[in-house]
């Protein structure tokens, strides 16, 4: 599945190849075409069942690698098969620390849009939005910005008064 040979990786899988096989570094095959950008075979091992939060040595699933790799077909592909958007690896990192951390504003976007954790901090106290502007990254720095803008001080006003408490 690493080269992104489909019809290869559809006769192994009806010959009754493991889909979630780990080699030495605890990658599984779902997390080798994510990794190259093979949106095709990604497709076919998920429609075989293959696990979308499987985890690395690193603690990293399928979706941190399209986030660090910038492939958003593939993230898209993933969260709509209900990968978590919030799993952190063994660094504390999420899919939004590695799209953030590498410029890739399209995942970062996306993951927003899906109410992805903004200010979640790693292991070392680093948000999304630190790597982004730390790495020069303004675009997504940008989006992170906007997606923490409190709501207009009227809105707040409007929602209490609702409630009854304002």
């Amino acid at each position: 599945m690493r080269y992104g040979h489909g019809a290869i990786g559809e006769l192994l899988i009806a010959k009754g190849a493991t889909i979630d096989a780990k080699e030495a570094y605890g990658w599984t095959p779902l997390h080798h075409a994510v990794d190259r950008g093979h949106g095709v075979i990604a497709e076919l091992l998920i429609a075989k069942s293959a696990d979308i939060d499987a985890k690395s040595g690193a603690g990293r699933t399928p979706l941190h690698y399209a986030a660090a790799c910038g492939h958003s077909g593939i993230a898209e592909l993933l969260i709509s098969k209900g990968a978590d958007i919030d799993i952190k690896d063994r660094d504390g990192w999420t899919p939004l620390h590695f799209a953030a951390a590498n410029g890739h504003s399209m995942i970062a976007e996306l993951l927003i849009a899906k109410n992805a954790a903004i200010d979640i901090e790693d292991h070392y106290g680093r948000t999304p939005l630190l790597l982004a502007a730390g790495n020069g990254h303004d675009e997504v720095a940008e989006l992170l910005r906007a997606a923490q803008t409190p709501p207009p001080l009227n809105a707040i006003r409007r929602a209490l008064k609702a409630l009854g408490q304002g």
